[in-house]
């Protein structure tokens, strides 16, 4: 399966022309922290320490877009619902927006269910826009993983946020872009 990106600028994408208020785009419901996302200079070597220090497994091993399947991807380690993305510290691969925007492609991701996801790919451009300061990006990254979809944009100090989801990588239901 190819890792599906697109960048696109917030434009809100509703039916009517008419300008939306703050009051009229209700926010993003986030359920919890999904991950975190950190670097190492040697991702075997720091999978070996979260297995040996804090028993984490190392997850998602055979699919694509995750290491070591793919190189330049995370690793995904989890403990229960902990769970920690590490990316390789000499990774190649920052053609990315927001990876470029950030040294090392650090961020943190909040899990939103499905329909929230849904919600987000329709509403998020107008959110952005609506509280964005004069100036700012409001460009989204949207990403397809095949195990997890996932929208990247900044907040209003440039810190990469990412909104995702896990969905079956059988599922017919992907990105809406």
């Amino acid at each position: 399966m190819m890792l599906s990106v697109s960048v696109f600028r917030a434009r809100p994408r509703l039916a009517s022309s008419r300008h939306f208020t703050k009051r009229e785009v209700k926010p993003i419901t986030a359920t919890a922290v999904d991950h975190v996302c950190i670097v190492a200079k040697d991702v075997d070597a720091s999978i070996l320490w979260y297995k040996s220090v804090l028993g984490m497994e190392h997850k998602f091993t055979d699919a694509a877009h995750f290491y070591p399947t793919c190189s330049e991807s995370p690793a995904f380690m989890q403990q229960g619902s902990a769970k920690i993305a590490i990316t390789p510290l000499d990774s190649q691969q920052l053609s990315s927006t927001f990876m470029k925007r950030r040294k090392y492609g650090e961020h943190f991701a909040l899990a939103v269910s499905r329909e929230e996801f849904s919600r987000a790919e329709r509403e998020l451009p107008a959110l952005l826009k609506l509280h964005a300061p004069p100036g700012h990006s409001v460009d989204i990254e949207a990403c397809d993983y095949g195990h997890q979809l996932s929208l990247f944009f900044s907040d209003i100090d440039e810190n990469v946020v990412e909104l995702t989801t896990w969905v079956d990588p059988a599922s017919t239901q992907r990105l809406s872009k």
